[in-house]
């Protein structure tokens, strides 16, 4: 979100909604001297409350049975969503593993050629 000129298309699999450290509190104090004002101003969904990113294109995956990461990552799309964002959002079979994440990016890989120019 912070540099969209540089980065735009990306690829979010099994992701979090905040950068995190183990939790909101700790992350903030350790990276950010405690300043939730700093931790905002480059939090993804914070950012995207604030701007419009119609530039941007992206996918989101989450695994199916995964109870802790599948609503970050529906959120995270609601918040691209309502960005302008050109997104997508699926589901696949499993939870938070490695074997969800690897066929996230068989399925995407060829897209993500494509769209950098890599292949045609």
């Amino acid at each position: 979100m912070n540099y969209p000129r540089i980065y735009p298309t990306f690829l979010d699999f099994l992701g979090q909604d905040e950068p995190s450290l183990g939790d909101h509190a700790g992350t903030v104090a350790a990276t950010f001297a405690g300043d939730e004002r700093a931790f905002a101003a480059v939090n993804p969904i914070d950012v995207l409350k604030t701007r419009q990113f119609p530039e941007l294109t992206g996918v989101f995956v989450a695994g199916a049975t995964d109870d802790e990461y599948r609503p970050q990552q529906q959120r995270m799309f609601a918040a691209a969503r309502a960005a302008g964002l050109n997104v997508r959002y699926y589901e696949l079979p499993g939870g938070h593993e490695g074997a969800t994440w690897s066929a996230a990016l068989e399925r995407e890989i060829d897209w993500t050629g494509r769209r950098l120019g890599l292949t045609s």
